[in-house]
């Protein structure tokens, strides 16, 4: 039942507006007054003052007032005071406070997590994307952990680490917004009527008007090349699915081609910057080999570079 009540108060503190947001990091202005309070209340025409609970509260008042500004010492600190007050006659008192500061802070660190997110999906594939990304799911995964927790001293203990995410996300979306752009490249699998792979660094992207058209040719040989074209419909910034018409065709004795008619027969979950024409992603089409033929080809691949 603890863990039950525990969860729920969590559960609310995130999803209801919070008094301690307005006063912002550390959430702990209305536990200070009841600190205060209390220590008033143990101490204020007291002949005989409990000692072991005026120096709880004491400490307790300490830690509040040098805590820093920020998730990793809040939520610290939040341990230190459950753990040192819930061992006195008061333990009661501040349970609910507790847990709604808790709250406050995973409803806080998944608002951090979002942001960090929201630039991370602007940003070229690299090291400090990826990593990025595991640190993001790493935070998502301690949150939930620490509204599922039994006590607030061990939820504490995951929004720590939650804290420690955010802030090594943060530094690493610094990095993979000043990652360069990709080298202008597709690659990808055909199966279906034809089996095989596509692997070009020389491709050309285009753009006209809200259309961004890709060009892609495997090196000629004597056996004659590989092409890869596609029109990626209703582009805009940002990161987006959009529907595109493509072709692939084989260009040589035998060669077949697939596609390349007016039917929207694909989409495409792209990047783009329009300030910079960069733009990456993933693509998937089908083409038909037109005429009696009734058989098609699937293509499905990446490929980045920046519009000319």
């Amino acid at each position: 039942m603890k863990q039950l009540l525990l969860t729920l108060a969590l559960f609310s503190a995130v999803f209801l507006p919070s008094a301690h947001a307005v006063s912002g990091l550390p959430y702990f202005d209305s536990l200070r007054t009841q600190v205060l309070n209390q220590l008033n209340i143990a101490t204020n025409g007291v002949e005989e003052p409990d000692k072991k609970l005026v120096s709880a509260l004491r400490k307790a008042l300490t830690t509040i007032d040098k805590t820093k500004v920020d998730f990793a010492s809040g939520a610290k600190a939040l341990g230190t005071l459950a753990k040192g007050l819930n061992r006195t006659t008061l333990s009661n008192d501040f349970a609910g406070e507790f847990a709604s500061i808790a709250g406050d802070y995973a409803a806080g660190l998944l608002v951090g997590a979002s942001t960090l997110s929201n630039r991370l999906a602007s940003t070229f594939p690299s090291k400090a994307h990826t990593a990025a990304e595991g640190n993001l799911a790493e935070l998502d995964a301690a949150v939930s952990s620490a509204l599922s927790a039994g006590d607030v001293v061990a939820a504490a203990k995951f929004l720590s680490t939650a804290a420690k995410n955010l802030s090594t996300a943060a530094k690493n979306v610094d990095k993979a917004e000043d990652a360069p752009a990709p080298s202008a490249g597709l690659t990808a699998n055909i199966s279906g009527a034809l089996h095989g792979s596509f692997n070009d660094f020389n491709t050309t992207i285009t753009r006209s008007g809200s259309s961004i058209g890709v060009n892609s040719q495997t090196t000629p040989s004597a056996s004659g090349f590989d092409n890869i074209i596609m029109e990626l419909l209703n582009v805009s910034d940002g990161t987006q699915t959009v529907n595109l018409k493509g072709a692939y065709s084989q260009v040589r004795v035998d060669g077949r081609s697939f596609g390349g008619n007016a039917v929207v027969n694909g989409t495409a979950t792209i990047t783009y910057n329009s300030a910079t024409q960069a733009i990456f992603g993933t693509f998937s089409f089908v083409g038909d080999e037109g005429g009696s033929s009734t058989a098609t080809v699937t293509v499905s691949g990446s490929f980045s570079g920046t519009a000319l």
